[in-house]
């Protein structure tokens, strides 16, 4: 909370980015309200928000979403015509005659996959239906294979349940999160109309995940810097090489070194 404080004594204008799509606007802000950070809703841009941004401009007709409540709440807020939600149980034994006949919706545009822990045979089986047709869009909200956790067990993320739809489908999704565009597309949308310009030049990504987040702020063209409080490790970074996608024009052990600056 300090670092965050300290940085907009000094004028500096932040955004806060993740690749988690379990959470609204709303949510992430109450939620660093409640670790002392002070963030405004506008600030904040989740996958939830951004694909369902993303969405509303770019699909006219009915989205298929496999995720969460987070993202029928945004996806809802932009006006678009969602369903899939939920549980969605298998019907009889689940045979391949019990999957081929359950009931599909029409003129499906899109089919969009966050995170869902009710993932199942059912809901792949709807989306392979839908992604049969070229006019239907696939998109994944992240790449993130695996969730973090105390335990140190590996868990699926999202990017799993991507992929797994992505290779049943034969079809490349377009991603919103980091490392990919669409989310700073949103972000530079989103800024210009409150008259704001993000400059590579002074901007800087900060992130604990240098597949994602690092990598992210190499691709435009902003300075990277790597934290040690989740994701990549001392020992990750050093096997990066300089030049590389992933790898950081600085690093520290936390944010709370820019409190100090």
């Amino acid at each position: 909370p300090e670092a965050i404080r300290s940085l907009r004594e000094k004028g500096k204008k932040l955004v806060f980015v993740t690749n988690n799509s379990t959470k609204t606007r709303q949510q992430y802000a109450a939620k660093m309200a409640s670790m002392g950070i002070e963030a405004q809703e506008n600030e904040i841009y989740g996958t939830a928000y951004s694909t369902a941004y993303f969405v509303s401009k770019m699909v006219r007709g009915k989205v298929y979403c496999i995720g969460g409540k987070a993202m029928e709440s945004e996806f809802k807020a932009r006006g678009v015509d969602s369903f899939g939600y939920g549980p969605d149980l298998v019907p009889g034994e689940g045979t391949a005659t019990d999957l081929s006949t359950l009931p599909l919706e029409l003129d499906v545009k899109a089919v969009c996959v966050g995170y869902d822990p009710h993932i199942n045979l059912v809901k792949l089986t709807k989306a392979l239906n839908y992604l049969r047709h070229e006019d239907c869009a696939f998109i994944g909200t992240n790449i993130d294979m695996a969730l973090p956790n105390p335990t140190g067990r590996i868990v699926p993320g999202t990017g799993t349940l991507v992929n797994f739809v992505a290779y049943a489908a034969q079809r490349e999704p377009t991603y919103i999160g980091k490392p990919y565009q669409p989310i700073m597309d949103c972000m530079k949308e989103e800024c210009a109309q409150r008259g704001h310009t993000i400059d590579p030049a002074r901007t800087c990504m900060i992130g604990d995940n240098a597949s994602t987040d690092i990598a992210f702020g190499n691709r435009q063209g902003v300075k990277s810097l790597l934290v040690f409080t989740g994701r990549t490790s001392r020992e990750e970074l050093a096997k990066l090489k300089p030049g590389q996608e992933n790898c950081p024009s600085h690093c520290a052990a936390s944010i709370a070194v820019l409190g100090s600056q």
